[in-house]
C-alpha cells in the first residue's frame, strides 16, 4: 500500500509486483531457473518493470522539481534476468581477495560458527560456486537498468542530482564466509556511494572520507532547502559533494541487531556496534569477543588488534566516541555492558542508573516538550538529576 506522501500512480514495491502476475508465475518468478525458458523475457523481472514506471515518472515530470526513487530488488536472490547475463560469466571465477584464506584464528566465535567448514577447506581450489554466476549475472541486468534510467534521466532532466547506493555487500568467500550478515567486514559494510549532477558535484573526482546511509536524507533535504529535523542523526554531505577535501564526519557508526522470529540466522541474536574513522575500526560484538583493524596497514582486516598494547589508545579513544554516540542517541541498546568491556581496564564501575540520561529526547518541533517522571515539571536536559 502507498504510504502518505508518495504519489500512489507510481508507487511499486514487490507485493505489488507478485500480484500481477498468477500463482503459476508467481512461482516461476522465485527461481533463477525460470530464466532459461523460452517463454522468459526482461518484461517477467521487477528491475525491468520497476524502471518502466520510473521512465513514465521522468516523462510526466519533465521541467518539474521531484524526487523519486527507484529499488530493485535485483541483484539478490532469485537473480531472475535473461539467461544471456548469466552466461556472460559461465566460465569466470572471482579473483581471490587475500582473506579468503583467513581462518579467523583470535576473531570472534560467532564468526566461526557461521563459517562452520570452510574454514578448512581448501582455498587454492576454490572456484566459483554457480550461485555467484547467477549473482553476478543479475549485477550486469540491473546495470543494464540503472542505464535506461540514467539515459532518460540525461534526456529529460540533465541538471538532476543523481544518488546511487547500495544495501550491503557479500562476503564472497572472504573471512570464510559468505553471503551478508553480522560481521563489520569491509565486503559486508562497505558499499558504493556514487552521485553526479545538480551543478555541484565536480566530475571525476573520489573522496575518502567516512560518510553513512543516514547522511543521505539530511542532503538532499539540503538540496530542496527543507531544514533537517532533530530526529535525524546523519549530517548533510553537500559540502563534501561540492569539494571533495571537505570531511562531514569525523567517523561513522555502523550497528546489527537483527533478530526475527522467523529468521534466527547469523547464530541468532547478535548485537554489534561499530564506530570507523576512515583509518581504525572498532567493532563491539556484544555476545561475542570485540575487534580492531587498521585499514591503512591491513586492509584485508586480517589482524585483529583489540588487545595489542600500541593500539590501546587509538583503540579507548573510539570506544569512548561509540559509547557516547551510543547515549547521544538513545541506543535502545545502549547500557554498561557495551562499556565494561574485558580488555577495557580502565571502564567505570556499573550502576544501575548508568549515564542517567533518560528514553526521550528534546523534540519540540512534532511533539511537546515531554515532562520529568521524577518531578513533573518540563524536562531541561533529558537527564535525570544526580541528587
Amino acid at each position: 500500500r502507498c504510504p502518505e506522501g508518495w504519489d500512489p500512480d507510481y508507487w511499486y514495491d514487490m507485493r505489488n509486483y507478485l500480484e500481477e502476475f498468477s500463482d503459476e508465475d508467481r512461482l516461476r518468478t522465485r527461481t533463477p531457473m525460470t530464466c532459461y525458458d523460452d517463454d522468459f523475457s526482461e518484461e517477467m523481472t521487477y528491475g525491468h518493470r520497476g524502471t518502466d514506471r520510473a521512465l513514465s515518472f521522468l516523462e510526466k515530470s519533465e521541467g518539474e522539481d521531484f524526487f523519486l526513487t527507484v529499488s530493485y530488488d535485483e541483484p539478490h536472490h532469485p537473480f531472475l534476468c535473461p539467461k544471456e547475463y548469466f552466461e556472460m560469466y559461465r566460465d569466470y571465477e572471482i579473483p581471490k581477495r587475500p582473506n579468503v584464506w583467513d581462518r579467523l584464528e583470535g576473531k570472534p566465535e560467532h564468526q566461526r560458527v557461521w563459517a562452520g567448514d570452510a574454514i578448512h577447506e581448501d582455498k587454492d581450489a576454490l572456484t566459483i560456486a554457480d550461485v555467484y554466476r547467477h549473482f553476478l549475472g543479475c549485477n550486469s541486468y540491473v546495470d543494464y537498468e540503472i542505464g535506461r534510467l540514467l539515459d532518460t534521466i540525461e534526456r529529460l532532466a540533465p541538471d538532476a542530482l543523481v544518488i546511487y547506493t547500495s544495501d550491503h555487500g557479500d562476503h564472497a568467500q572472504s573471512h570464510s564466509m559468505h553471503n551478508k550478515g553480522a560481521t563489520m567486514y569491509e565486503e559486508n559494510v562497505n558499499i558504493p556511494l556514487l552521485v553526479k549532477g545538480g551543478h555541484i558535484v565536480p566530475k571525476q573526482t573520489v573522496s575518502d572520507a567516512p560518510v553513512s546511509h543516514i547522511d543521505i536524507a539530511p542532503t538532499i533535504l539540503e538540496h530542496f532547502d527543507i531544514s533537517k529535523p532533530k530526529f535525524l542523526e546523519g549530517n548533510s554531505l553537500m559540502p563534501g559533494l561540492k569539494d571533495p577535501a571537505v570531511r562531514v564526519n569525523e567517523e561513522v557508526f555502523i550497528e546489527f541487531g537483527r533478530y526475527e522470529v522467523d529468521h534466527d540466522g547469523f547464530g541468532g541474536f547478535q548485537p554489534i556496534r561499530c564506530v570507523f574513522d576512515g583509518r581504525y575500526k572498532l567493532a563491539i560484538n556484544l555476545l561475542s569477543s570485540d575487534e580492531l583493524y587498521d585499514l591503512e596497514s591491513d586492509p584485508y582486516e586480517m589482524t585483529n588488534l583489540i588487545e595489542a598494547p600500541d593500539h590501546v589508545e587509538q583503540r579507548n579513544a573510539l570506544h569512548d566516541r561509540l559509547i557516547d554516540w551510543m547515549n547521544e542517541t538513545r541506543d535502545p541498546f545502549r547500557g554498561y555492558y557495551w562499556q565494561r568491556r574485558p580488555w577495557r581496564t580502565d571502564a567505570p564501575p556499573a550502576h544501575w542508573e548508568f549515564t542517567r540520561k533518560t528514553r526521550q529526547r528534546e523534540n519540540e518541533e512534532y511533539e511537546p516538550r515531554q515532562l520529568d517522571y521524577s518531578t513533573g515539571l518540563p524536562m531541561t536536559d533529558a537527564v535525570r538529576g544526580k541528587g
